[in-house]
């Protein structure tokens, strides 16, 4: 059992120059939240597992393949494995969850 505040978890810039904290670290998932800046981008990748995206905070584009969702607060999007996704923050900070299952960790911003 773990319990954690948000606000005590340490910000880190991953691998994608994105500021992130990791809530949750296991060999069946990773959980971090991503803060993003205003009109800050996390450009057109894929990953080998399923990705969930839960929006906290603010509002951004997220695109899975061919499609552009609008989101805001409370927004859930999904993304197949291996398919191309990327994130956009509109006009503010634009914070959300990042869950990918099972766990997966990118070793460099070509991944």
């Amino acid at each position: 059992m773990v319990f954690k505040q948000l606000q005590d978890i340490p910000i880190e810039t991953n691998v994608r120059g994105v500021d992130s904290r990791v809530l949750v670290d296991h060999k069946d998932a990773i959980i971090k939240q991503l803060i993003l800046k205003r009109c800050e981008k996390i450009p057109p990748h894929k990953v080998p597992v399923e990705v969930t995206f839960f929006v906290l905070e603010g509002e951004g584009i997220i695109s899975i393949g061919d499609e552009r969702y609008d989101v805001k607060p409370w927004s859930v999007v999904t993304c197949p494995k291996n398919t191309e996704m990327s994130v956009e923050a509109k006009y503010n900070t634009f914070s959300f969850l990042n869950i990918k299952t099972p766990r997966f960790k990118p070793q460099s911003s070509h991944q």
